[in-house]
């Protein structure tokens, strides 16, 4: 009989570490989402009032004419080996034809998401293959 009660205290234990740790990563990404949202602007705002064109706005207009960035969404197993500074994996991916160009969940570039993590070796294989800067 002691054996099953320890192996139901073991089971008990277990479980509380599990819920646990579910609990903390609904948690995190919970975190994560409201302090990355924006307010949304509602449909019957009204838009603020126009201004004289200044030398700013003339710049933003022109900025505004040029083609959007590429927000692809990044091959998976790079986004992984770029995230985890698997110098050897991206290598791979990238020569057999995986774009470094896309971005990841949050809208950040690989090249990005390598800068951050101050690995330059990945940077320079990332520009070598063309990436950029915003996707």
């Amino acid at each position: 009989m002691d054996e099953f009660d320890e192996y139901t205290k073991a089971l008990i234990i277990m479980g509380m570490i599990t819920v646990s740790v579910v609990v903390w990563f609904v948690v995190a990404s919970l975190a994560g989402e409201f302090l990355d949202h924006k307010p949304a602007v509602p449909d019957d705002a009204e838009p603020p009032p126009e201004a004289a064109p200044t030398a700013a706005t003339a710049a933003a207009s022109a900025s505004a004419t040029r083609p959007a960035l590429d927000r692809t969404p990044a091959d998976p197993r790079l986004l992984a080996a770029v995230s985890a500074s698997n110098w050897a994996a991206a290598h791979q991916l990238l020569r057999a034809g995986i774009s470094p160009r896309g971005v990841d969940t949050q809208g950040r570039s690989l090249l990005e998401l390598a800068t951050r993590k101050h690995d330059e070796q990945m940077v320079q294989l990332l520009k070598t293959h063309g990436a950029k800067r915003n996707g």
